[in-house]
C-alpha cells in the first residue's frame, strides 16, 4: 500500500512524588500526582509519508471574568478558544492562582484540578474555584493547549477577592458597672470576626434612656472612643463619662467586620446613675464689661458640675434694685438670656437689657448642675445705669417726636422711646441702635397697627442683638 504514516497525538504524562514518568492511556486512574505535562507520542502507519506538523497553538482567552462570588469560593467563566487559533477543539486547560500580593512564578501558582476537558471553540465555560480564605484578594490566569503540545498565550489576568458574608457572632454578656452619678463602666466578651471566630474590626456602642431595639438604635446617643475589638473571647470594657445623675441608661454594642458585616443587637445593660449630691462651684469673678442706660454686659469664669470639675447644666443670672443676698435671691429678676455653660474654666459673657436707666442694680450668679444642685450666691457687682434721653410719643403726636418712628430716628444708644396709649398706624425699624422702646401704660394700652401692610410692624434687621429692646411697659 506504499510507506508508512506517522501520527503525533498529544497523551498527559504524570510525575510521580519521587519524579519518574508515565503516560496515561486515558483509560486507568494514576495516583500520586504532583504535575501534569504533555508529551507527544509518534505512531508509524503504513503510509510512508510524515504528516506535516502543528504549529498552531490555540488562541488566548480574552474575556475571563467573575461570574459569581462566595465567601469562599468564585465562578469564574470564559469563552473557549479553539485548538487553531480560535478553530477546532483544544485538548487541555491549565487554570492557576495566587494571592495578589504574592509575586511567585508562573510553575508555583496554585493548580486548579481537576479541570473539564474543552469545549468547541465559540461555547461558554465556567469553573468553580474554591478553598479560598475570606477577605483575600486573589488572581487567576488560564492557558490552552492543543493536541500537538502547542500552548496559548496567557488569558487575560481577573482579581478576585471571596465575599465575606458571615458577619461577627452577637455580644451576650454586655454588662454595666455604676461609677458616679455620670459614670459607667461597660464589661463584654470580644466577639470573633465571623461568628466566634477570629477579631472584629470595630464596634458600635449606644446608650439611651429608653430601651434599645433595632428601630431606636440610630437615634440613640453613640458611645465615643470605642476599643477596637480583641481576639474572640477576650475581655474588654469601656468607660463612658457625661451622663445624668439619678437616671436609668440602656446600652447596647454592635461588632463590624472588615467587609462591613454587622452582628446583631447585643443584650442590653441596665444601669442607675447614681444621684449627684454635689453642687458646682461659686463663681468668684463676676465682672462688668460694659453699661449703657438700659443695659449691662458681664463675664465670668465658669465653675465644673461637681466642684471645679465637668461642665454644669445651666446660670442663673439674677439682679435686683435691692442689694442682693441668698435671703431675697428668689425676688430678683432673672436675666432672660444666659449662655449655656462652658467646661470649667472657660470664659462666659452675657448682655443683659431691659434695665431702667439712671438706676442703680445688683447682680449675681448661681450655677446648676443636672441634679439641680445649686452653687452659693456669686460674689455680687453694684451697678448704676447712666442717666438717658426719654423722647415721649403721644397719638396726637404733641410729644417731643411725632411718630414711634421718629422718636426711633432721633434716640441715640442708650436712649429710651416712651409711647403713650392710642393707636399707631405705622411700621417701625429698630436701624441697629441699642435703644428701649416702651408703653408708658402697657400692651393693652398701646397698639401699633402697622401702616404698610406688607411688611412686618417692627424690624430688628440691622444687628440689634439678641434681646430686641422693646418692652410692655416702663
Amino acid at each position: 500500500m506504499g510507506g508508512c504514516v506517522r501520527r503525533r497525538m498529544l497523551m498527559p504524562v504524570v510525575r510521580h512524588p519521587k519524579g519518574e514518568k508515565s503516560v496515561t492511556d486515558g483509560m486507568r486512574t494514576v495516583t500520586g500526582l504532583v504535575s501534569v505535562v504533555l508529551a507527544v507520542a509518534t505512531l508509524t502507519g503504513c503510509s510512508g509519508k510524515s504528516a506535516r506538523p502543528d504549529g498552531t497553538p490555540p488562541a488566548a482567552t480574552e474575556d475571563l471574568r467573575i461570574l459569581e462570588l462566595t465567601e469562599t469560593s468564585v465562578l469564574l467563566g470564559w469563552t473557549a478558544p479553539g485548538d487553531d487559533g480560535a478553530k477546532g477543539r483544544a485538548t487541555l486547560y491549565d487554570f492557576r492562582y495566587r494571592p495578589l500580593s504574592s509575586q511567585v512564578a508562573w510553575e508555583e501558582w496554585t493548580r486548579v484540578l481537576p479541570l473539564p476537558a474543552p469545549k468547541p471553540a465559540g461555547e461558554p465555560e465556567s469553573l468553580w474555584v474554591g478553598g479560598l480564605a475570606q477577605g483575600s484578594d486573589y488572581t487567576s490566569r488560564l492557558r490552552t493547549a492543543d493536541d500537538a503540545g502547542n500552548w496559548s498565550e496567557f488569558s487575560n489576568a481577573v482579581n478576585t477577592s471571596p465575599e465575606d458574608t458571615t458577619a461577627p457572632g452577637p455580644v451576650t454578656d454586655l454588662a454595666a458597672t455604676v461609677e458616679s452619678d455620670q459614670t459607667v463602666t461597660l464589661h463584654w466578651t470580644a466577639p470573633g470576626d465571623d461568628g466566634t471566630q477570629g477579631t472584629a474590626t470595630s464596634y458600635e456602642i449606644r446608650y439611651s434612656t429608653t430601651p434599645l431595639n433595632s428601630v431606636h438604635w440610630l437615634g440613640a446617643s453613640l458611645a465615643a472612643d470605642p476599643p477596637s475589638p480583641l481576639a474572640s473571647g477576650e475581655a474588654q470594657e469601656l468607660r463612658i463619662t457625661g451622663l445624668l445623675s439619678d437616671t436609668p441608661y440602656y446600652f447596647g454594642l454592635k461588632a463590624t467586620d472588615e467587609s462591613k458585616n454587622q452582628s446583631v443587637l447585643s443584650n442590653l445593660a441596665l444601669a442607675t446613675t447614681l444621684h449627684d449630691q454635689v453642687a458646682p462651684d461659686p463663681v468668684t469673678d463676676l465682672s462688668v464689661v460694659a453699661i449703657t442706660g438700659n443695659s449691662v454686659t458681664v463675664s465670668w469664669t465658669a465653675s465644673g458640675d461637681d466642684g471645679p470639675v465637668g461642665r454644669a447644666t445651666r446660670y442663673d443670672l439674677r439682679y435686683s434694685r435691692d442689694p442682693l443676698t441668698e435671703a431675697n435671691w428668689g425676688t430678683a429678676s432673672a436675666a432672660l438670656t444666659v449662655p449655656t455653660p462652658k467646661g470649667a474654666g472657660s470664659q462666659e459673657r452675657v448682655r443683659v437689657p431691659l434695665l431702667l436707666p439712671d438706676t442703680r442694680y445688683w447682680l449675681g450668679v448661681e450655677v446648676v448642675d443636672d441634679g439641680e444642685n445649686a452653687s452659693a450666691l456669686s460674689n455680687v457687682v453694684l451697678i448704676e445705669t447712666p442717666k438717658v434721653t426719654r423722647w415721649w410719643v403721644a397719638a396726637d403726636r404733641s410729644g417731643d417726636a411725632p411718630t414711634i418712628q421718629a422718636g426711633i430716628d432721633s434716640a441715640a444708644d442708650g436712649d429710651t422711646v416712651l409711647v403713650g396709649p392710642g393707636t399707631y398706624d405705622e411700621n417701625i425699624d429698630f436701624k441697629g441702635k441699642d435703644i428701649v422702646v416702651a408703653s408708658r401704660d402697657g400692651r393693652d394700652a398701646t397698639i401699633i397697627d402697622g401702616g404698610n401692610r406688607q411688611e412686618s410692624v417692627v424690624l430688628f434687621t440691622n444687628g440689634e442683638g439678641r434681646v430686641p429692646s422693646l418692652v410692655e411697659k416702663l
